[in-house]
């Protein structure tokens, strides 16, 4: 997995490393340490891939066929003994085993009927094993490490000596792939502890990609359904993969293809995202790509192996086209690098190209600034000073054009906003439309509640893919209209130059105006879709359940809870609109407008006092011409150096 990706990062870290390399690389506002964070973070970049499922759904299996290529990770889970397991990479395989402190040791025997029916036998057991609870549970969360694998079922397997003290285990590995990806094993969706439930939720929630598995034949029941409702609902559709394991025990392919149909179907799922076509559904034999991986390696099966390898291969499932291993890899390897790797290569390689260009940029507009000071070298007492009037009118000019800018840029602000908020209007009056026919539609009033808040964020996700394109087509149309009031200045000010010999450039422009685009676009999309579903729910569900306590028809419930939706979607697009507004405005002068007119007030400022040094030295006159002839050589050497770099770098 991750080849392609893996490929661009090494070419990025040695990009990084040829740069911190070269001599006078560095421009005002980048510096080496600037360029060693973010070398450093490129290195530390990492896909955190969640795999979530009901207890026997086959988690275990498959994690061992996709990593390990054997058993290591024990598939014996029942409800007291699933761990939230993290599998990282490492130089030699090795276990760390986080062990629950006393306030949550407290927490956990507190749930009295998880503790007598599934707890207490195990601690028996290990009581019996001579380990005793106060020598593993402590006020801090005790660590016990083994330099091996060979234990791992003491902490994680049933009747495992340390298994019922054990909160988290973490397993290091040298599988290459795990340099990029940590893998969350998260315990089953039928998890009675409550603890480990949370912290499950947490992991989920920080992944890129979670893939919730669950198995052929068997159809998703009310455990699945209130897993996905409670864990799955705040992680965006673009980050889930649905995997139908133990494809192997239906016995024929109709049978196969009526399961899907029926999963097709089922609106509830539907509406969760969990399915939505059948290419949606990854199919795989979980068991088959472990006992293929294991017989490629020449590895022995034991008993249990052996008897499964003859049905399956019977049944063709040791076959790479049949068990579906392969395909699962790509749709992860796709799922991450869309929701994550693309962002982070476009990020760098922007940032190493900025490198040059803005050290180009100060090179180029230094040679300019010396070749129009040899130009006033050569110049007479009296064609100076005329030339220090000009300066003076140039400055003036200056000001007085930041104020029409800064004036028209508010009204490019305004303008083009306005035109995008005009169309926001109009798609969520289709979503709210789309949101009271589906909530019509609700035959289920004993999950009624999760319904409509699936209904909702699908709603809202919708609508903000509609969205999306205007929002780029916004920020490009403005990022232009800006770009030709800058050049309109330069040009102006060119003009204006004939007495002067000041050479502008544009790189300036177009440097600030392509940090500006992305920048915008971060922060629109950001702004406009950030947490909006779940302030939703956080601030609303109660209140739902207070209709459904009142309200005697689902016709009264629907009405409250749409007046409700509708009051949230004014309030929370007019909050953004101002926070939206004041950020892009604040971006824009800071980044466009002042930054630049500073500038050209520095080269004004730099200028004067150019023409002030020679107007008192003219005696000196010949050395400074010398001066500046080499150091515009010396200019030109480095320009010259620093493009041949760059080619050489790409």
């Amino acid at each position: 997995m991750l080849t392609d990706y893996k490929n661009e990062k090494n070419k990025i870290l040695t990009q990084y490393e040829k740069i911190l390399n070269l001599p006078n690389i560095l421009s005002k506002d980048i510096t080496i340490e600037n360029i060693k964070e973010k070398k450093k973070q490129l290195e530390e970049e990492h896909f955190f891939v969640s795999f979530t499922g009901q207890i026997k759904a086959g988690k275990s299996t498959l994690i061992n066929a996709l990593l390990f290529e054997e058993e290591i990770i024990p598939t014996d889970d029942t409800p007291h003994t699933a761990k939230i397991t993290l599998i990282k990479y490492g130089k030699e395989p090795r276990i760390e085993a986080t062990f629950y402190n006393k306030e949550e040791w407290k927490q956990l025997k507190s749930n009295k009927d998880f503790y007598e029916e599934f707890l207490k036998p195990d601690i028996e057991k290990s009581i019996g094993q001579g380990l005793f609870v106060d020598e593993i549970i402590n006020t801090t969360a005790k660590i016990k490490n083994e330099n091996h694998l060979d234990n791992l079922n003491d902490y994680v397997a049933r009747y495992g000596k340390y298994t019922p003290f054990v909160n988290l285990v973490t397993i290091y590995h040298p599988n290459e792939i795990l340099k990029e990806i940590t893998i969350v094993d998260t315990p089953g969706t039928n998890d009675p502890n409550e603890q480990r439930d949370k912290v499950a939720k947490e992991w989920i929630h920080k992944t890129n990609a979670n893939i919730y598995i669950t198995y052929a034949g068997q159809a998703m029941d009310k455990v699945d359904i209130d897993f996905i409702d409670n864990f799955l609902l705040s992680v965006p559709k673009e980050q889930k993969l649905t995997v139908l394991n133990k494809i192997d025990s239906i016995n024929d392919s109709d049978g196969l293809e009526e399961y899907i149909s029926e999963l097709l179907a089922d609106t509830q799922l539907k509406r969760r995202e969990v399915v939505s076509n059948k290419e949606s559904l990854i199919l795989v034999s979980a068991l088959g790509a472990l006992i293929d991986k294991m017989l490629n390696r020449k590895l022995t099966l034991n008993e249990d192996l052996e008897y499964y390898a003859e049905q399956l291969e019977e049944k063709g499932f040791l076959e790479p086209e049949n068990h579906g291993l392969l395909r699962l890899e790509k749709m992860i390897e796709k799922k991450l690098i869309e929701n994550k790797g693309k962002n982070i290569i476009d990020s760098h390689s922007k940032f190493l190209d900025s490198i040059f260009r803005k050290r180009i940029n100060e090179i180029e507009q230094k040679l300019n600034e010396k070749k129009s000071s040899l130009s006033d070298l050569m110049k007479s007492k009296v064609e100076l000073k005329n030339v220090s009037e000009s300066i003076d009118e140039i400055i003036k000019f200056i000001q007085k054009e930041k104020k029409k800018i800064d004036k028209n840029f508010n009204k490019l602000i305004k303008s083009n906003l306005d035109e995008f908020y005009l169309l926001q209007h109009k798609q969520h009056k289709i979503s709210l439309e789309k949101i009271e026919t589906e909530i019509k539609g609700i035959t289920n009033s004993s999950n009624y509640q999760n319904e409509v808040e699936w209904i909702v964020k699908k709603a809202i996700d919708n609508n903000f893919e509609e969205l999306r394109e205007s929002l780029r087509d916004m920020t490009d149309k403005l990022t232009l209209e800006i770009q030709e009031d800058m050049d309109n200045l330069k040009y102006n000010l060119i003009e204006k130059d004939k007495n002067i010999s000041l050479t502008l450039t544009t790189n300036t422009f177009s440097i600030y105006a392509i940090e500006l685009t992305l920048g915008m676009k971060e922060l629109a999309e950001k702004q406009f879709k950030g947490k909006k579903i779940n302030k939703l729910i956080q601030k609303n569900t109660n209140s739902w359940q207070r209709f459904w306590d009142t309200e005697n028809t689902l016709e009264g419930i629907n009405s409250k809870i749409m007046k409700k939706i509708n009051n949230f979607f004014e309030i929370s697009d007019n909050n953004m609109r101002e926070e939206f507004e004041d950020k892009i405005a604040n971006h824009i002068q800071k980044n466009i407008l002042e930054n630049i007119i500073n500038e050209l007030n520095e080269t004004m400022d730099k200028k004067e006092n150019e023409i002030e040094e020679y107007l008192q030295n003219e005696s000196n006159k010949e050395n400074l011409i010398e001066e500046a002839k080499k150091e515009r050589e010396r200019l030109e050497t480095e320009l010259k150096s620093l493009n041949n770099s760059k080619k050489e770098i790409e």
